[in-house]
């Protein structure tokens, strides 16, 4: 049989259907984006289109006709199984119904200065009435996850049959009209520019050449294109052939809040042996605030690593005196930033000085701090400096000192914000700047450890889930459902179980609703060690409140052959958990119609037909 020859490129991006870019912000949703926001909304879209040509319905223009990352991400947390298995069985609402509240960077946020969540938008989807109702209109029937780290491509895209049937996979999924969802690690990603723009990109435009080291956070973005004629030189290397990436970092990220990544990447083991030597991924890591706020070696730079410094008065830290700095970017002259609040721990670039200075504190005044651990002391760390943030908020041994974390010798490291933690972790903590402090100055700031480490290639991308538009929407209400309606203090202490029992038999079938099943993955916005709860409108340590539910029967009416409906009684009860005040005040079985079959009171229902 004569092997179909695929075209060179395919883009969805810049399609009515594909959502624009949107900013997760600090909150963990990048599955929910990937999968909810993304690749499910377009397979409506189109299933939509295809059913109205003349629809006029355009997630691009319009975000509001976007499914809602929140709603999913509430029920499931930050899995992309679980996400899938919510879509599954609980469905969507779009995000004018359930949106995040957004930070003045436009970045989605959850809680106030108080702990308490932002109630208009924040709050549980259970909260609103009629939410999660509406929201079973939308649902898929199925979804298939591939896993591309270990057997049997062990990241081989490229170099293996299996890895090149894969990429004709999803090379023929993009060509469908659907997205593709996969995810990594960013922080090890190294990033190159194109070089030969192709039939879609244009020169110039970062790309993922690899991945190197070992940093953690483990991040969903999305296919939306291919190229097999875009090239990229990296370490003497020409590549060819790259996936267009959606992220969810907002439009300031790479190009425009999209990468490429080039095929050449996921091959753990590059087809260029020049490309597989550890000495290309190592060498000091300095801060490279263009870059993500990451740090790179030298060679996997792709941003300015020299910083200004200009000395702006200065800072009493710990009963001593020091110099305090502004800091910018040499290249683009945007200043190094950070939120006073206490609790942020994230650093930004700026256009304007917002009042943020920097002390450079010798490592053995840090030592000589009451609260610091002598034993902790390392001789290594003795010409470094701890980089104290002198305007934010909180006492000096809070969240103050830039901090590269247990990943600091790591390519791609992202740099934040932590605390002097007695002295601890002084690999992490400790820096050395390429040039002698004075009233102005550039130098490069670069992490002191790890500097003789060598940092291996790494893979890129572990897993690739797939979604058909033509065959897994699931539109339309399920055959029957439950409603049931909580009183509760605390949205985390109870389940609610769905029951079917053959008549005139003594044991049930139960099902537990998939939003329970991953309630321990869920965010719960508060910290549970501490005692700490919220109620259904997202109040930390509040009064009873009420939640409203619905669940699809689908699972309990796959019935035994020869049996219907009407041979069984259908139930739901509530099933308490942890310390918390949890009442199931009603209950109600319906149909696809939304015709009331059946209503009961209490913890226990067993419905009457």
């Amino acid at each position: 049989m004569k092997k179909t020859v695929l075209p060179s490129y395919a883009t969805l991006w810049g399609t009515t259907h594909v959502p624009s870019i949107d900013n997760q912000g600090a909150i963990g949703s990048c599955a929910s984006q990937a999968i909810t926001r993304n690749q499910f909304t377009n397979a409506y879209s189109r299933h939509l289109h295809k059913l109205d040509p003349d629809s006029t319905f355009s997630p691009r223009d319009d975000k509001n006709q976007c499914f809602a990352p929140k709603f999913t991400f509430t029920l499931s947390g930050a899995g992309t199984i679980w996400v899938y298995e919510i879509l599954k069985e609980h469905g969507c609402v779009f995000t004018d119904d359930c949106a995040f509240s957004k930070d003045e960077r436009g970045g989605h946020r959850a809680k106030d200065k108080d702990g308490n969540l932002y109630i208009d938008t924040t709050r549980s989807p259970a909260a609103t009435e009629g939410l999660m109702e509406q929201a079973m209109v939308n649902r898929i029937s199925g979804f298939e996850r591939v896993w591309f780290e270990g057997e049997p491509y062990h990241e081989r895209l490229t170099t293996s049959e299996m890895g090149l049937a894969l990429l004709e996979k999803i090379k023929k999924t993009i060509l469908r009209g659907d997205c593709v969802v996969t995810g990594g690690y960013p922080s090890r990603w190294v990033y190159s520019k194109l070089d030969g723009c192709g039939n879609i990109g244009k020169v110039g435009e970062n790309t993922v050449v690899a991945a190197s080291g070992n940093a953690g956070g483990g991040h969903q973005v999305t296919i939306v294109g291919y190229d097999d004629e875009v090239t990229c030189t990296f370490a003497g290397v020409k590549m060819r052939g790259a996936f267009l990436i959606a992220n969810s970092y907002g439009e300031g990220w790479m190009n425009g809040g999209l990468t490429w990544a080039m095929y050449d990447a996921l091959n753990t083991v590059s087809a260029f042996p020049e490309l597989n030597n550890p000495k290309l991924y190592s060498g000091r890591m300095s801060l490279t605030p263009a870059q993500g706020m990451c740090m790179f070696p030298p060679s996997l730079a792709i941003a300015n690593q020299l910083l200004a410094f200009k000395a702006d008065g200065s800072a009493t830290v710990a009963g001593k005196e020091y110099t305090a700095y502004t800091i910018q970017d040499d290249a683009s002259r945007k200043y190094l930033c950070y939120k006073k609040d206490k609790d942020d721990r994230s650093l930004y670039l700026s256009e304007e000085n917002e009042g943020c200075r920097f002390v450079l504190l010798p490592y053995a005044d840090i030592m000589a701090w009451d609260k610091a651990e002598a034993e902790q002391r390392k001789e290594e760390f003795e010409q470094s400096v701890w980089v104290y943030t002198a305007d934010k908020e909180g006492g000096e041994y809070g969240f103050k000192m830039l901090d590269a974390g247990l990943g600091f010798t790591s390519s791609g490291r992202k740099v934040g914000i932590a605390t002097h933690n007695g002295g601890k972790y002084p690999a992490a903590k400790s820096w050395e700047l390429s040039a002698e402090p004075a009233e102005e100055f550039t130098a490069k700031l670069s992490i002191t450890a790890g500097k003789d480490i060598e940092s291996a290639r790494n893979w890129v991308f572990d897993q690739f889930a797939f979604l058909n538009w033509e065959k897994d929407m699931n539109v339309g209400m399920p055959a029957y459902y439950v409603k049931a309606t909580v009183n509760a203090n605390d949205r985390d202490c109870f389940k609610l179980v769905l029951t079917r029992k053959e008549k005139g038999k003594a044991q049930a079938k139960t099902y537990l609703p998939a939003m329970f099943r991953y309630a321990e993955y869920h965010p719960t916005f508060c910290n549970k060690e501490k005692g700490e709860y919220l109620n259904f409108e997202g109040v930390k340590k509040g009064g009873v409140t009420t939640g409203y539910f619905a669940f699809p029967l689908d699972e309990l009416l796959k019935l035994p052959k020869g049996k219907t409906f009407a041979d069984f009684e259908w139930g739901i009860r509530l099933k308490k958990g942890r310390k918390g005040k949890a009442e199931m005040i009603r209950a109600s079985l319906l149909d696809a119609n939304k015709t009331v079959l059946a209503e009961g009171k209490g913890n226990e229902i067993v419905f009457k037909i």
